[in-house]
């Protein structure tokens, strides 16, 4: 049983070793949101800027420019949308001390919305070990051992998952919508070896092609994305002396880039945003781990008072934002 009495004596707590820090925020909010305009009618400069320095931080470059805002109405045509997920039991060590097992579930579904009906809908658990894991990737036993269990598991997930997604692709049609689970930009391969990493990104690749090749909209979506792509732009943008040596740097107003994300940024833009669906404008990412994918990815957010969603793409699909936003909105 919630003691409210209880929890609104912490909450007030909280908030008092917070108001200053929330404070902060609101002070440069007015800021935040004119540094924006500024950006948004200097993209020529930022490009001079990114093509000539070198930036020691992850940023987006804008697909076409940083106003290309898109309000979301209308609901979309019928059609189908596929959805990809895996999860996973990471140790057996309670039923054999020894045992090095792990159990991968891959789950898939194919909602046909023109005919309200589940053409498809399967689960595929594995139990796999050391041997399995060195067959899949190529590794010697001895050095897939040398990764941490969970780098393993969530590589090995990540390939079945993606070898689910080219059954699906076949049970698509134009304009149909396949969801993976999380991002398409595979962060925890960035700093692995080639040879590990590129075995699980060969298997993305033919899943953006051949969705491509049908015009199937591939989406990786991230609710509540906590990421500062566009946010690090405004650091380039705003950087004086054009050092990006945001440590040593006394600007108030960088220093409260810091402490700020995208979401913050795109809700400051439109008041919180409201009912009415934003899609902002489309970047792409500059993730090391994309320089090996077959094609590059991109990324929008979708914004409204109860979401904030980091939506990944890929090139052939940016044509088609509006399409795709109208789907995930339905």
């Amino acid at each position: 049983m919630l003691d409210t009495n209880k929890l609104s004596i912490e909450l007030f707590k909280f908030f008092e070793r917070n108001r200053d820090s929330l404070s902060f925020k609101e002070k440069f909010k007015d800021d935040l949101i004119s540094s924006y305009e500024s950006l948004s009618d200097a993209i020529e400069e930022f490009f001079d800027k990114v093509n000539t320095l070198s930036i020691p931080f992850l940023f987006a470059l804008p697909n076409e420019g940083f106003s290309n805002f898109l309000s979301i109405n209308d609901s979309s045509d019928k059609y189908r949308a596929g959805s990809v997920d895996g999860s996973q039991i990471e140790d057996f060590d309670y039923v054999v001390s020894t045992a090095y097992e792990f159990l991968i579930n891959i789950g898939s579904i194919i909602l046909d919305y023109e005919n309200s009906s589940v053409p498809y809908h399967i689960s595929k658990p594995r139990i796999l070990g050391s041997n399995e894991v060195s067959e899949l990737t190529g590794l010697d036993l001895n050095i897939s051992r040398s990764y941490s269990k969970g780098e393993l598991i969530a590589s090995v997930r990540t390939y079945y998952e993606y070898d689910e997604a080219l059954l699906l692709l076949d049970m698509l049609k134009n304009r149909d919508l396949l969801l993976m689970d999380g991002g398409l930009v595979q962060w925890h391969l960035q700093d692995k070896s080639l040879e590990f990493k590129e075995i699980i990104i060969d298997k993305i690749s033919q899943v953006l092609n051949k969705a491509d090749a049908k015009n199937i909209y591939v989406v990786g979506y991230i609710s509540g994305s906590r990421a500062s792509d566009v946010v690090n732009c405004l650091r380039i943008h705003n950087c004086k002396r054009n050092l990006f040596d945001c440590r040593g740097c006394s600007d108030e107003f960088c220093k409260f880039l810091d402490y700020i994300d995208d979401s913050f940024l795109f809700h400051s833009v439109f008041g919180s945003c409201t009912d009415e669906l934003i899609a902002t404008p489309v970047f792409q990412s500059r993730a090391r781990i994309t320089s090996i994918y077959g094609t590059p990815i991109y990324f929008f957010y979708l914004c409204n008072n109860t979401e904030f969603a980091r939506v990944e793409i890929s090139k052939n699909s940016i044509e088609n934002v509006t399409d795709i936003a109208k789907k995930l909105h339905d």
